[in-house]
């Protein structure tokens, strides 16, 4: 070997020597830290006339508490799957949908576009919409008597 790599080899070597002991130095600080973390007390204020107002500390919530919080918040949202990738969607209930129109590959005979990250042509559905036309320059949907219409820019 030659000196460069020789010196190279001592360089690395001493510096994954020095974030061994830095990472080990940072674990032992956080668990200090969390040993000595006070509990909550009351946070008391001072206010005109001398006088000092007592505030109590927020409550910490209980584990059953947090659980039921959450089981509320969840029961909000509802779970789909992309049909074309497997991956769970998280949608919530009452939402409006967003339509996205991220390109379109012309052809007179089959056009298509690509709507949501997925590629859609004439009388596919998107979103409850129908797909009625698709131009150069734009998608046309349908919904009931209500066109929508997105625009290539």
């Amino acid at each position: 070997m030659n000196k460069r790599t020789i010196s190279e080899l001592i360089i690395t070597g001493f510096l994954v020597v020095v974030l061994f002991f830095s990472a080990k130095n940072s674990v032992e600080h956080i668990r200090k830290a969390k040993k000595e973390r006070k509990p909550r007390q009351a946070i008391i204020l001072p206010a005109q006339g001398g006088q000092y107002l007592q505030r109590a500390a927020p409550k910490e919530k209980s584990i059953g508490e947090a659980y039921a919080e959450l089981e509320e918040e969840g029961k909000k949202w509802k779970l789909k799957k992309d049909p074309f990738t497997g991956e769970g969607i998280v949608s919530q209930e009452g939402a409006t949908s967003v339509i996205v129109l991220s390109g379109i590959f012309w052809d007179g005979s089959c056009p298509m576009a690509i709507v949501n990250d997925a590629v859609i042509s004439i009388g596919d559905t998107v979103d409850g919409y129908l797909v009625t036309d698709i131009r150069q320059d734009r998608v046309i949907l349908r919904k009931g008597a209500k066109d929508l219409e997105l625009q290539w820019d």
